[in-house]
Parts: structure tokens; C-alpha cells; sequence
């Protein structure tokens, strides 16, 4: 099948003796004279905006009514009916007419503006062509990568992989056209007054940093979209965010920095506040966390703060850590937090004074405050009720304790944040056990 990618011989001829259009005008219909950073390159026709030879889109609506096909749709450039606003579809896969979001929508026509302007030799527009083709291929490649089943043998949907040919499917274009917004937005305004001045080609590796700053701000805006996914679908919330993610020195692997962790945590619930439609602050995290003084100097939560993108070593642990809330059940750290800040005193522990250690500097009753601040209220040991027991002191004090002191410790504050204190409801029961024998002992007596 002709794939207007070229016009050979043994096509513009019949062509031509068929309708009388001159050689020309025929060769001004197809891809012929585009460049090949747009149509892809040798015979194949790859590492283009061309589709696949044996991939097109129609519209299901202009297409079906009047036969209307634009020379463009075979570009994975324009995965939208700008006559109709749906998206196009597979011919051989009819469906529904799709609306396509507004936002979408501006991103596919800021698309079609660039391409008239590399069509008119304009070398900037190409370059940014060739730009926003790597970046979305690299995110393609993520998204496949993420959602590629377990197994040794699976292979990425043709549809959704974005290799030598872009990506088939309409849908998943224009998500990646949305993601990578920036670099289309960026750049000099059309219809500005003046001769055109294009500037010269730039290096390959000022294309290359542009093209790794687009795909880190589109690395963060994928991550906001899966947790308003995770948000929508499990409940996690900013609520459910610690601040200190592993408080032991017992868990698998070496327990990062104070700092790391919080600067984390503080990130993710910012992320979380945008994916849920609250406003973001970072005074606001800050202070709901309890956090006080100077912010921290931590990369991940500055690139948060400043928009500047994140590359895959942040993604995969922000995400890790979003996952890992939803495994242990969404626990309400926000809560826990507030009741724990508010007791100035730990209620009676049903356990033997004996069996919780004293620090050398403070009383078994301070350890313990300190102890079930970080390790069930999860927050920040020098942000807490008692800031001055330091993080040696809590883990020595984490070390000493045994199995069954340790399940009493976290029943007990489970009681304090769940409902009635756990120390009351032993004492009201010892009470009334020792007075229901006493009176058994004076009915028998009498």
C-alpha cells in the first residue's frame, strides 16, 4: 500500500496520465520533500513522526461522514481531528468518538503550528520537533517499562511502545503531548512583528539538556497523575504521609539520614496535596509535620518546591514510598501526630515499670514518650514532645526493649489513639474484680 511517505515512479505516473496533475503537483501531496527528522529516515521511513507502514487513524467522525483524511494523521504529531476535536482511531478498530480535554487539545494545535513552521524551513521548529520526539519516546518507553507484566517472556504492546515508529495508539499520544506541554509552550511566540531570524542549529548536547529537563518535568507531572490514580482508587491522602518512613535500625537495608527521609516525605505529601486539589505550600507540609526552623537543604524536596522535574532515581522512590503507605494499610500518621504532641504524659502502661529501660540521662517514662513518637507516630525524634533525647538514645532504647514490652508499648498507644486509654479499661477491671471479691468474701463470712 502507498504510504505517502515518498511519491516513486510507479505511483506519480498513473497518477498523473489518471487526473492530468502535473509531476509537481503530485509530489506536493505526499511526504516526499519533508524532512526526514519528520517522515523518519531511509526507506523504512523510522525514527521519525511517521507511523508504522501498516498503522493509520481516521476520524470516526469526518472519516465515516464524508471520507475526509488529512496527509498529517499519519504522523503521530496530530492524534486529534482538529475539525472535530475527538480523537482519531484505528480504521480496522472503529469506536466510540472520544472528546479529546481542552488542554489536550491546545497541546495538539501548538503541535501543528510547529509543524507548518519546520515545513517553511524554519531549522528552530525542526529542532524542536526532533526534541519533543525524544522526549516523548523516552517516556513511552518508561511508561511501557512500568507496566510491563512480570514475566521473562512479555513483550511491550505494540500500541503503547514507542520505538523505531512512534506510538500506535491516539490515547496514549496525546497523554504524552500533555506531559511534555513545557517544551511546546517554550520558545518564541508566532505572529510576532519582523522578519523571521532563525537562530542556528544548537549543539547536540544543548539539545540533549533540553530534552532531559522536559522529560524530568514530565517525570513529575506523571508522578502527580499516578497519585491522584492511587489517590482515587485506595484513599491515600496527605494525611497518611509520615514523616520518618523507617524508624529502626532492625529493617532490611541501611536506614537512611534523618534528613533524606523527611525531605522525602515532605516531597511526597506536596505531590499528594496537588494530586488531591489542595493548595501546596511548603510552610504549610512543614508545619504540618511539626517541623520548625531553617528548611532543609534536601535535592528531591527542592525540586519539588521549584517545579525543576525529577529524574528516575526520585520517581521510583517517591512511588516506592507511596506503594509501600498502601501496602501497610493507609495509617492516619496526621493523627497520630496531633494525639501524641497534645500528652504531656503517657497514660499507666500495663507493663512492670522493670521491663522498660531507663536512659542514662532520662527516666523510663521520657524514653518511652520519645520511643513512641518515632516509631508509632513516625515523626521527627528533635520535633517532638521531647526533643532533647537524641536519635543513639531512642535506638538504644529500641534495642533493649523485648518482643513482648515492645507489643504492649504499641497496644497501649493504639488504645490512646483508637479510643478510651488501655490503662484505664485494666484499672476499671482490676477494680471491679477486687471488689467483687471482697464482697464474696463478706457474703461468706456472713
Amino acid at each position: 500500500m502507498f504510504d505517502n511517505a515518498s511519491a516513486p515512479a510507479s505511483v506519480v505516473v498513473p497518477v498523473h496520465t489518471a487526473t492530468g496533475l502535473a509531476p509537481e503537483q503530485i509530489k506536493a501531496m505526499t511526504m516526499d520533500r519533508w524532512v526526514p527528522s519528520i517522515r523518519g529516515y531511509r526507506v523504512q521511513r523510522r525514527h521519525g513522526w511517521k507511523l508504522h507502514p501498516h498503522q493509520w487513524w481516521i476520524c470516526p467522525q469526518c472519516t465515516v461522514k464524508t471520507g475526509y483524511q488529512s496527509l498529517r494523521w499519519r504522523l503521530a504529531l496530530q492524534p486529534v481531528c482538529l475539525r472535530c476535536h475527538t480523537y482519531l482511531v484505528d480504521p480496522e478498530n472503529p469506536q466510540i468518538p472520544r472528546p479529546v480535554p481542552e488542554a489536550t487539545l491546545k497541546i495538539v494545535q501548538s503541535y501543528d503550528r510547529i509543524l507548518d513552521d519546520a515545513l517553511s524551513g524554519s531549522l528552530s521548529a525542526r529542532q524542536r520537533l526532533s526534541g519533543l520526539r525524544k522526549t516523548c519516546k523516552g517516556m513511552a518507553q518508561a511508561m511501557a517499562h512500568d507496566q510491563q507484566p512480570a514475566s521473562a517472556g512479555a513483550q511491550p504492546s505494540t500500541l503503547t511502545w514507542w520505538g523505531a515508529y512512534p506510538c500506535g495508539d491516539p490515547v496514549t499520544v496525546g497523554h504524552l503531548m500533555t506531559l511534555t506541554r513545557a517544551m511546546v509552550t517554550r520558545g518564541p511566540a508566532r505572529g510576532r512583528t519582523g522578519p523571521r531570524r532563525d537562530r542556528p542549529l544548537q549543539s547536540e548536547r544543548a539539545v540533549s539538556g533540553a530534552t532531559v529537563t522536559a522529560m524530568s518535568r514530565a517525570r513529575l507531572r506523571a508522578t502527580v497523575t499516578k497519585l491522584a490514580d492511587w489517590s482515587q482508587s485506595t484513599g491515600l491522602s496527605p494525611r497518611h504521609v509520615p514523616t520518618i518512613t523507617q524508624p529502626g535500625l532492625h529493617a532490611p537495608g541501611r536506614r537512611p539520614s534523618m534528613v533524606a527521609q523527611t525531605g522525602t516525605t515532605l516531597a511526597l505529601h506536596m505531590l499528594l496535596d496537588e494530586a488531591t486539589g489542595t493548595p501546596v505550600s511548603s510552610a504549610r507540609t512543614r508545619a504540618a509535620h511539626g517541623l520548625s526552623g531553617e528548611p532543609l537543604e534536601h535535592r528531591l524536596l527542592h525540586a519539588v518546591i521549584t517545579r525543576g522535574g525529577l529524574d528516575e532515581d526520585q520517581q521510583r522512590l517517591l512511588l516506592q514510598t507511596a506503594e509501600d503507605l498502601i501496602t501497610d494499610g493507609l495509617i492516619d500518621f496526621r493523627l497520630r501526630r496531633t494525639v501524641f504532641r497534645s500528652q504531656p504524659h503517657l497514660p499507666r502502661l500495663p507493663t512492670p515499670a522493670h521491663w522498660i529501660p531507663a536512659g542514662e540521662e532520662f527516666s523510663a517514662e521520657t524514653m518511652t514518650r520519645a520511643w513512641i513518637w518515632m516509631h508509632v507516630a513516625r515523626g521527627h525524634p528533635q520535633h517532638g514532645p521531647v526533643p532533647s533525647v537524641r536519635l543513639d538514645e531512642i535506638d538504644d532504647f529500641d534495642h533493649l526493649l523485648d518482643p513482648e514490652t515492645r507489643m504492649h508499648l504499641h497496644e497501649s498507644a493504639a488504645a490512646q489513639i483508637d479510643g478510651p486509654g488501655l490503662a484505664d479499661i485494666l484499672t476499671t477491671t482490676t477494680t471491679h474484680n477486687r471488689r467483687a471479691r471482697q464482697q464474696d468474701l463478706r457474703e461468706h463470712a456472713g
